[in-house]
């Protein structure tokens, strides 16, 4: 029988059992042992004891009703009151997780707010002890998808996606538009939409105070070449306004077709009569001839007749100023008188001294040659400019920078740049009328597959269908399949014409 005080001789050494504790080498043993020794109970060692009513804890479903032995008063009321605590009544006053009790002092430790990431806590769930990191499980901090996608999602700025955290401020180059707030009054905003950047519009019918009709249309005027694309302007009225094709608008120009814009562009049956609201902008093929609004200066259009596409000076040398022209948009109509220069921003002649070899402020390289050099900057596209290598006096495309430029190269005009992309007006490359009808149809000048000189003879050529495969007229086994079939097994390219 063991006795009350039990003495250990240890290495030479007398011990006692209080001396030694819960050592490895003490009975009994420590908590966690799987044996809930003497000491031990439900409060003090729950892994070790199970709950049982006079072990002298309060624990699970005991209260005072059924264990007074062990939850004497109030305990198991629901209420941790002032005599109780975690470790005398754990009914009533649990442990909020991951917090546990500390049976000596029947305080709760650890968790949330100590300094200390412990007790299965995270920088999600516990940002004051945890620091952030990317695989914790949060995006917090200075986390986003460049820096830890795992967390955030992916998507950052400058991706090329605009993502829901994104927009026209914050990330322009994700999320092209305007941005309200930028200072600069941009297409889409005015004083009603974005104050802050187009000023004020107090509505009084006067045009003044800095008011335009971009800002204000309140109290200005809508005339063309005002900046702002609006009211009844479209790239086919006011190319210096509408500079984008919107189908839906009424204009049929740039790249819409009545392929891609049937809305603006209306039917084209291909037939060859041009009939049924069909014209040489809606169905080419059908009506030939020049198209106003297609950008393309054709014969028959002049600055009179198609400004959208020649622009304001016909060189007929005679100043047309109903028709926009002035010194500074057609110098060979409107040149100046002697002893006056041209003021290139206004276009207005002005007293000047071209000739006296000082190049003054409102003379430049067009308007005064003799006393101006050419100079990158000076709003004048002259001598060896171009928009390659002075893209300020000469806007447009520059072919051969490695930049396709929307608007102004295609894979047709600058294949160097600009990569086969199916919408871009352009057949081209592998595209053909079955992979990309938007680009390639009748009257591309390309006889894609699936046309022939009897469904698409201004692509593909004559066939007169006579069993005669006349080469020297156009026709072969694409053109003319009639007359020029292959004979069996050959096949026949679509492409070449050839039977393979």
């Amino acid at each position: 029988m063991r006795s009350a005080l039990a003495i250990v001789v240890l290495a030479g050494c007398l011990r006692t059992e209080a001396e030694l504790g819960d050592s490895p080498l003490s009975p009994p043993g420590s908590c966690s042992d799987g044996s809930c020794d003497p000491g031990e109970n439900a409060c003090s060692c729950p892994a070790d004891c199970p709950a049982a009513c006079g072990d002298t804890c309060c624990t699970g479903a005991e209260n005072a009703m059924s264990c007074p032995a062990d939850c004497p008063g109030s305990c198991g009321n629901g209420a941790c009151e002032a005599s109780e605590n975690c470790a005398s009544c754990a009914v009533d006053c649990p442990c909020a997780a991951p917090m546990t009790c500390d049976p000596m002092s029947g305080q709760c430790q650890g968790g949330c707010g100590n300094g200390t990431c412990e007790g299965g806590e995270t920088e999600c769930t516990c940002p004051a002890d945890c620091a952030d990191f990317c695989g914790d499980g949060c995006c917090t901090g200075s986390e986003n998808g460049c820096t830890c996608p795992i967390e955030c999602g992916g998507g950052c700025c400058g991706d090329g996606i605009c993502t829901a955290s994104e927009d026209t401020c914050t990330c322009p180059a994700d999320c092209p538009g305007a941005c309200c707030g930028d200072g600069v009054c941009e297409p889409g905003e005015d004083s009603a939409t974005c104050p802050a950047d187009c000023g004020p519009c107090n509505n009084d019918g006067s045009c003044t105070g800095g008011e335009t009709e971009c800002s204000c249309p309140a109290d200005c005027a809508d005339f063309c070449a005002d900046g702002c694309c609006t009211g009844a302007e479209t790239r086919c009225n006011c190319a210096a306004d509408c500079t984008s094709d919107v189908c839906g608008d009424g204009c049929c120009s740039g790249t819409e077709n009545a392929m891609t814009c049937p809305a603006d562009c209306g039917p084209c049956n291909s037939d060859g009569i041009c009939a049924g609201g069909e014209t040489t902008c809606t169905c080419p093929v059908d009506c030939p001839g020049s198209c106003c609004g297609d950008d393309v200066c054709e014969p028959g259009e002049d600055s009179t007749t198609c400004p959208a596409d020649c622009g304001t000076c016909n060189d007929n040398f005679a100043c047309e100023g109903a028709a926009g022209e002035n010194c500074a948009s057609c110098p060979t109509d409107c040149p100046c008188p002697p002893m006056e220069v041209c003021n290139p921003m206004t276009g207005a002649c002005e007293p000047g001294n071209c000739g006296n070899g000082v190049c003054d402020p409102i003379e430049n390289a067009c308007v005064c040659a003799t006393d101006c050099p050419d100079s990158c900057g000076d709003t004048c596209c002259t001598g060896n400019e171009d928009s390659c290598s002075c893209l300020i006096d000469c806007p447009g495309g520059c072919c051969g920078n490695g930049l396709c430029e929307p608007g102004d190269e295609t894979a047709c005009t600058c294949p160097a740049d600009c990569n086969d992309a199916c919408g871009d007006g352009c057949c081209s490359g592998t595209e053909n009328a079955m992979t990309c009808p938007a680009d390639c149809f009748c009257g591309d000048g390309v006889c894609d597959p699936g046309e022939d000189s009897a469904t698409c003879s201004v692509d593909c050529g004559p066939c007169n269908d006579n069993f005669s495969c006349e080469g020297a007229a156009g026709e072969n086994c694409a053109s003319c399949p009639t007359d020029c079939p292959c004979a069996p097994p050959s096949m026949c390219n679509q492409m070449s014409g050839q039977c393979g």
